[in-house]
C-alpha cells in the first residue's frame, strides 16, 4: 500500500529537529542509570515510553523527551507535540508520538486518534524506528487493525504523561506501507518537557 499522507512523517522528524537541543541527564552514582551501577547513561529515572509489542513488554527510558513547537511564525498556525524514547542512549531504535493542531498553541489534556487525521485539523502519528531502513507507522494506514490512539492525562510546563495504544505497519522508508503490522497495547509514557 503507498503511504497516503508522507507529510506525517516529515512532521515527526520536523518536531524534534526544529527546537532540537542537545537533551544529557545528569544522574548520580548509585542510582538507576548511574554511572557506579553500569548504567547506560542518557536516562532519568521516572521518565519512559512503555507499553507491550505485540503481547511482549517494553521500556525505553533513554533521551526521553516531549518537546512542543508553536508553527504559527513559520505556518500562520498550529502546534505539534513529538514525544520521543530510546531503549539506549546511542543507536537508531526509538519509538516517536506525533500529534499536530493546526490551531492553537497548546496541546491540552484530552484524546487524540488517528480517526481524526482526515481534516487536517489535528494529525496523531507514531513511528517506531528500528533501524535506518525500517520503520513502523501509525498513523497512515486508511483501515489500520487499532487505530492509534493517544490519551494526554496530565501536563505541566515540566512533564507530559499519559496513554497510547495502535497498529504501526510496516515501512520501507521510501513511503511504501504493507499489510504488516505490529500492535502497541498497554502504552504510557511520562516524559520531561522541553
Amino acid at each position: 500500500m503507498k503511504l497516503k499522507f508522507p507529510a506525517l512523517l516529515l512532521l515527526t522528524g520536523f518536531a524534534f529537529s526544529a527546537c532540537q537541543k542537545e537533551v544529557s541527564y545528569e544522574v548520580p552514582a548509585g542510582t538507576a542509570g548511574g554511572s557506579g551501577n553500569g548504567g547506560g547513561g542518557g536516562s532519568s529515572s521516572g521518565y519512559y515510553i512503555k507499553g507491550k509489542k505485540d503481547g511482549t513488554a517494553f521500556t525505553f527510558t533513554a533521551n526521553a523527551l516531549a518537546v512542543i513547537v508553536d508553527y504559527t511564525p513559520t505556518l500562520g498556525a498550529g502546534v505539534g507535540l513529538g514525544m520521543h524514547a530510546s531503549p539506549t542512549a546511542t543507536g537508531i531504535e526509538a519509538l516517536n508520538i506525533t500529534i499536530v493542531l493546526s490551531t492553537g498553541n497548546t496541546v491540552p489534556t484530552g484524546t487524540y486518534s488517528e480517526s481524526n487525521n482526515g481534516g487536517f485539523t489535528q494529525i496523531t502519528t507514531g513511528t517506531y524506528i528500528i533501524n535506518s531502513n525500517l520503520a513502523w507507522v501509525a498513523g497512515v494506514d486508511p483501515s489500520p487493525a487499532l487505530p492509534l490512539k493517544v490519551v494526554i492525562q496530565t501536563k505541566t510546563s515540566s512533564v507530559i504523561s499519559g496513554t497510547f495504544e495502535g497498529a504501526f505497519y510496516k515501512s520501507d522508508g521510501a513511503g511504501n506501507t504493507t499489510s504488516e503490522h505490529i500492535t502497541i497495547t498497554e502504552g504510557s509514557f511520562n516524559l520531561p518537557v522541553q
